[in-house]
C-alpha cells in the first residue's frame, strides 16, 4: 500500500513538473499538458479537460514556442480540397428565330435608267419565197434550151443588234426605246448549163436585205426565285427596209452584168417572252421573238418581200 502511494505521488509529480503555463492577457493562469497550434485557436490539454483559446488571449506566446500570427497555410492537397460543388444548369431562352434575309438586289435593279445592247440571230422567216419561186421559173426555162442544166438555190437568216435605253427600274417593268440594225436575209443563185450548139455558160444572182427599226416598248418582269426573273417584251414603231440585187451571166450571148435596189418603209413590231439573271453590274436576258417587219409589194425589179421571223437574242442590260 505505501508502494501504491508513493508511486501516485510521483506520477502527479511528474505531470505538474512537465505541465505548460499559459497566462492569459486578464492574468489568469492555467497549465497545460500539451498544446497544439490549430491557426487562430491554440488548443490547450489540462488536468481538467481541453481548451481552445484564441490565440491573440495568451500573453506569453513566445514562451511558449508559439509564433503571434498563425502560420500561414500552403497549398491544399487533393484530400484537404473541398469537393467541387456543382451548380445547378441554369436556362437560358432561346433567341427568336430570324427570318431569313431577302436577297440584296444589285444596284443595277434600282437604277432609274439603263442601257442594253442585243445581239441577234433571225430565220429566214419566209422571206425567201417569191425568190426560190423565180429562180425554179427561171431554171426550168433554162433547162427547156440548153442539153444540160444544173442549180442551186440557197437562202440565209438575218443577223441584228439593238441599242436601247430604259425608262425605270429593272424590276418595276420598265418601258424602253430601242433602234436596231439587221443584216439579212439574203439569198444566192447559182445555175451552170452547156449545150452542144452554144456552149457552156453559167448564171450568179445575189440578193441581201436590210433594215432598221425604231421602236418603243415595255417589259414585264416578274421575279423567279434566287436571281432569275421572267419576262414578256412587247413593241412596236417604224421600219425601213431595202432589198439590194448584184447578178452575172456569162453565155454564147456574152458576158452581163448590173445590179438593183430598193427602199421602202412602214409599221413593224415583235413580242418576246425570256428568262433573265442579275449579277453584280449587269442583267443578262435569254429570248425568243417574233417579229414582223415593212413588207415590200412586188415591183418591176423585185419579188415581194414579207418577213415573218423568229429570232434568239441574248441582252446584256449595263
Amino acid at each position: 500500500m505505501k508502494n501504491i502511494i508513493v508511486l501516485l505521488a510521483l506520477l502527479v509529480l511528474a505531470e505538474v513538473c512537465a505541465a505548460k503555463m499559459v497566462i492569459l492577457k486578464d492574468g489568469t493562469t492555467l497549465d497545460a499538458v500539451t498544446l497544439e497550434d490549430k491557426g487562430e485557436v491554440i488548443e490547450a490539454v489540462t488536468r481538467f479537460g481541453t481548451l481552445n483559446i484564441n490565440r491573440s488571449e495568451i500573453d506569453n506566446l513566445a514562451e511558449l514556442g508559439l509564433s503571434a500570427k498563425p502560420a500561414e497555410a500552403g497549398p491544399l492537397t487533393a484530400g484537404e480540397k473541398p469537393p467541387a460543388r456543382e451548380e445547378p444548369p441554369v436556362y437560358r431562352p432561346e433567341p427568336p428565330a430570324r427570318a431569313p434575309a431577302a436577297p440584296k438586289a444589285a444596284g443595277i435593279l434600282s437604277k432609274p435608267q439603263t442601257v442594253f445592247l442585243t445581239p441577234e440571230v433571225f430565220s429566214v422567216g419566209g422571206a425567201d419565197k417569191k425568190w426560190e419561186e423565180n429562180y425554179e421559173a427561171g431554171f426550168d426555162l433554162i433547162a427547156s434550151i440548153w442539153d444540160y442544166t444544173s442549180g442551186e438555190f440557197k437562202s440565209y437568216p438575218g443577223f441584228g443588234v439593238t441599242f436601247g435605253v430604259n425608262f425605270g427600274a429593272y424590276k418595276d417593268s420598265p418601258g424602253y426605246i430601242a433602234f436596231s440594225y439587221i443584216k439579212g436575209p439574203s439569198a444566192e443563185i447559182d445555175m451552170t448549163f452547156n449545150d452542144s450548139v452554144f456552149g457552156p455558160g453559167y448564171y450568179n444572182e445575189e440578193v441581201e436585205t436590210s433594215f432598221m427599226r425604231f421602236v418603243g416598248g415595255y417589259k414585264f418582269v416578274s421575279p423567279i426565285e434566287g436571281n432569275s426573273l421572267f419576262f414578256i417584251d412587247l413593241n412596236g414603231g417604224f421600219g425601213r427596209g431595202k432589198v439590194e440585187s448584184s447578178y452575172s451571166e456569162n453565155s454564147f450571148l456574152g458576158y452581163y452584168s448590173g445590179s438593183a435596189s430598193e427602199s421602202w418603209s412602214g409599221m413593224t413590231w415583235s413580242a418576246s417572252p425570256g428568262i433573265a439573271w442579275e449579277y453584280p453590274g449587269y442583267i443578262l436576258e435569254f429570248g425568243a421573238r417574233y417579229t414582223v417587219f415593212p413588207k415590200l409589194k412586188d415591183s418591176d425589179t423585185f419579188a415581194d418581200i414579207s418577213w415573218r421571223p423568229f429570232s434568239l437574242y441574248l441582252n446584256f442590260v449595263f
